[in-house]
């Protein structure tokens, strides 16, 4: 679910986008390719920093991008296919993960960048300092350094995770990093590289996590 400028919300389902305004209800909008197929399951909605609206489709879906003056979405790019999660990094610039690639997009020329991480990645996410993490299904949690375009750090298990698949990534206000999983939930503090487990017997009411279901 993701709030447009207007005051609109967007909610991604297994059957199109939907919109929602206060004034006159529900109205219901199709992720179609230029070859006509119907994109129907949207995997993700980001509102980026300039207010556009953006759509990942799944099962062999495209990147969509909203059109306020049509009124209508279309296809951005047909060559990238089944994204997972989205980025905006304020710079003029989309992020997005596949299963076994990040990729910087850029939103002005539609050049594309791949970098190949090897597992699925399922969260990515630049903190207060400006560090990019990303949360993969397998390889836990890594830090990309954009200047050198390579992974700088990475976490597992064997570093205190709950597990090696981060499946989103949040930030409190103390610079924390909070990491849910399919076993527990983790906090990170990048400053001291520890992680804090939390599981069932700490409260938690399943050790197992959705993917993409976190909210600050």
């Amino acid at each position: 679910i993701v709030t447009d400028p207007r005051g609109n919300l967007w909610l991604g389902t297994e059957r199109g986008i939907v919109q929602y305004d206060q004034k006159t209800g529900f109205k219901n909008y199709q992720c179609i390719t230029k070859q006509g197929v119907v994109n129907e399951n949207v995997q993700v909605l980001l509102k980026d920093e300039d207010g556009e609206i953006w759509a990942a489709t799944f099962s062999n879906g495209h990147l969509y991008k909203y059109h306020f003056d049509k009124d209508r979405f279309e296809v951005f790019d047909e060559w990238l296919n089944d994204l997972n999660c989205l980025l905006d990094d304020k710079k003029g610039q989309l992020w997005a993960g596949n299963y076994h690639e990040i990729i910087k997009i850029n939103k002005k020329t539609k050049a594309v960048r791949r970098y190949n991480i090897d597992k699925p990645i399922r969260a990515l996410y630049i903190d207060r300092k400006g560090s990019f993490w990303i949360g993969t299904e397998g390889r836990g949690l890594l830090k990309f350094d954009q200047k050198t375009e390579k992974i700088s750090a990475s976490y597992s298990t064997d570093d205190g995770l709950n597990n090696n698949s981060v499946l989103n990534i949040l930030e409190d206000q103390s610079g924390n990093l909070w990491l849910s999983t399919f076993n527990g939930l983790s906090k990170f503090n990048p400053k001291t590289k520890r992680f804090t487990r939390y599981e069932t017997s700490d409260g938690l009411q399943s050790n197992e996590f959705s993917y993409g279901a976190a909210l600050k």
